[in-house]
């Protein structure tokens, strides 16, 4: 395992993505996922705004937006504090120690930041929409339906 139970249910969706990511670069040329890893801009990461200095994040002369971008960083901070605890955790124990080469090795805070830009900037976080898909194709169609009406 990766992580102990406890310590990977306590970091949020894209702390567990930027965590996989994180072991799959540890492991180097093991990695199953070397191909995908390696097409990674791992020297061009994204400068998402949480990585911004507020000075700049002020320059956008939108409070809530700078606002919203320093309190995700402070998520991301955090998320990177509960990974290193539950490595330090992990390290503890031999058995999982051994097959886990971030507790070998914890990643920096610049290191977690920078992979969860790529995690960022590749998945999708919107809301859930969650309707069957029947449901989808009706409203659809009774899109379609009122759009031709409205022409017609």
């Amino acid at each position: 395992a990766l992580l102990a139970t406890s310590a990977w249910t306590a970091l949020d969706w894209d702390a567990r993505l930027a965590t996989l990511l994180l072991h799959e670069k540890a492991l180097g040329n093991a990695s199953a996922f070397m191909p995908y890893m390696q097409s990674l801009p791992w020297d061009e990461i994204p400068p998402l705004l949480p990585t911004w200095s507020r000075e700049d994040l002020d320059a956008l002369n939108d409070k809530a937006l700078a606002d919203d971008a320093t309190k995700e960083r402070k998520r991301w901070d955090e998320q990177h504090s509960k990974l290193l605890s539950g490595l330090k955790q992990t390290q503890s124990s031999e058995e999982v120690a051994e097959k886990s080469p971030l507790a070998q090795n914890p990643p920096s805070l610049q290191e977690f930041v920078d992979t969860m830009c790529l995690v960022r900037s590749r998945a999708f976080s919107g809301p859930f929409e969650g309707s069957e898909f029947s449901e989808r194709v009706r409203l659809t169609t009774l899109g379609w339906v009122l759009a031709a009406a409205s022409y017609g």
